[in-house]
């Protein structure tokens, strides 16, 4: 459901470079890259239907940037649905996501030890993050808080982040116009393949390319739209 790439030798930095980008800079032995993957665990409660079989949770693999080999490394067992992944900034840790639409999904923090060769990711910590179907994350560029997008009742909410990258718990939220509608008719998974724009469906907060200064940019295709936000004391 979700990639990212993290080099796997010692000698890692990440050094920020401008307020929305970031350059890892490496030893030269730093030969191997290791890649994230979530995969759905319980598709019974997504949204949609992927057509391949389960999987167990978030699976590590060794990248060889030379011959685009990857090496199944280790399997890291997690449940219902992690379905993101983004990198914090500066820390060795990854945020995750969970969906499901009939529970509240969570911000799941995850740390990063790439030099473990068999348990390079831990969960370190599960926050409600305040909506159903949970599919999307945004770091704010200071990393001070992350925007969760729940895609199933269409609500942005924002978790402020302290100085060790703990998540705390949802400090503001927001439903788009129309999202009631999940809680006043109940609708089911056949009735959203079916009459997916009766209702919105927030799908992903992205930062403004440029300087990171204007907000977030939120897609709804359940509207057709796309909504700005921009960023205060308390995030987005």
């Amino acid at each position: 459901a979700g990639v990212d790439l993290i080099p796997s030798r010692r000698g890692v930095t990440m050094a920020r470079n401008s307020p929305t980008t970031s350059e890892l800079v490496f030893d030269d032995d730093a030969a191997l890259e290791l890649v994230c993957v979530t995969t759905y665990t319980n598709p019974e409660c997504l949204a949609h239907t992927p057509k391949t079989a389960e999987g167990a949770g978030i699976y590590t693999f060794d990248l060889d940037p030379l011959t685009g080999t990857l090496t199944k490394r280790a399997a890291l067992p997690l449940t219902p649905n992690p379905a993101f992944l983004v990198r914090h900034p500066e820390l060795p840790l990854l945020y995750g996501t969970t969906e499901c639409i009939d529970k509240q999904g969570e911000v799941l923090t995850l740390a990063l030890d790439a030099a473990d060769r068999a348990a390079p990711l831990r969960l370190a910590g599960r926050t409600p993050a305040g909506g159903r179907s949970t599919c999307y994350l945004n770091v704010a560029p200071d990393a001070r808080s992350i925007a969760a997008v729940n895609y199933w009742d269409a609500t942005l909410c924002t978790l402020p982040v302290d100085a060790h990258g703990t998540v705390g718990p949802v400090g503001w939220s927001e439903a788009m116009p129309g999202a009631e509608y999940v809680d006043e008719q109940r609708p089911d998974r056949t009735e959203h393949w079916m009459y997916r724009q009766r209702w919105p469906h927030t799908h992903c907060a992205v930062t403004e390319p440029y300087t990171g200064e204007h907000g977030v940019f939120v897609c709804d295709l359940g509207r057709d739209c796309v909504a700005h936000y921009a960023r205060g004391e308390g995030g987005v």
